[in-house]
């Protein structure tokens, strides 16, 4: 699915990362309404991994005031195990990502440039609302400051959904 300019965009921890890592984090956040949850968010600015080969630092005021962090209840958990059987291949973050998607009526689309996820969004019967980081900076006319990772572009989804 295109997404539409200031459309709602519910981002996973690797595109908050990415969107750091290339230096447009900020033109994104201006240009789409960004939602997450919290454990997308731990993820994102965990400095544990601080030392290894390829961290991106991701500062926690750089998402104040430019991703709405979203609630989701274990109830919300459940009932996405029981329609996704698949989801515990999933990490905390993307599970409760995809969770807070299925309780949302509004329109969205989704950002993830993880396997897993598309496996699950395929038993959820929502790949049309799956989207690409490459796709959402096209739409939005950013250019990126470095290349984007393979699993970032819109030929890896494109793959991913043919599978």
């Amino acid at each position: 699915m295109e997404p539409a300019k200031g459309g709602v965009v519910l981002l996973d921890t690797n595109v908050i990362i990415e969107a750091h890592r290339v230096s447009c984090w900020k033109a994104l956040a201006n240009a789409f309404t960004l939602q997450t949850v919290s454990r997308c968010v731990q993820e994102a600015t965990d400095r544990r991994n601080q030392y290894r080969p390829g961290y991106v630092e991701v500062p926690s005021e750089s998402l104040e005031g430019r991703i709405e962090v979203c609630g989701v209840t274990e109830s919300d958990i459940a009932r996405l195990q029981f329609r996704a059987p698949n989801v515990y291949d999933l990490d905390d973050g993307e599970r409760d990502l995809l969770a807070y998607a299925c309780i949302r009526e509004a329109k969205w689309v989704l950002a993830s440039p993880d396997h897993a996820v598309v496996q699950a969004m395929k038993t959820l019967e929502l790949l049309d609302r799956f989207v690409s980081l490459e796709a959402l900076l096209e739409t939005a006319k950013i250019k990126p400051a470095r290349t984007l990772r393979g699993n970032h572009r819109k030929d890896w989804l494109t793959r991913q959904l043919l599978k």
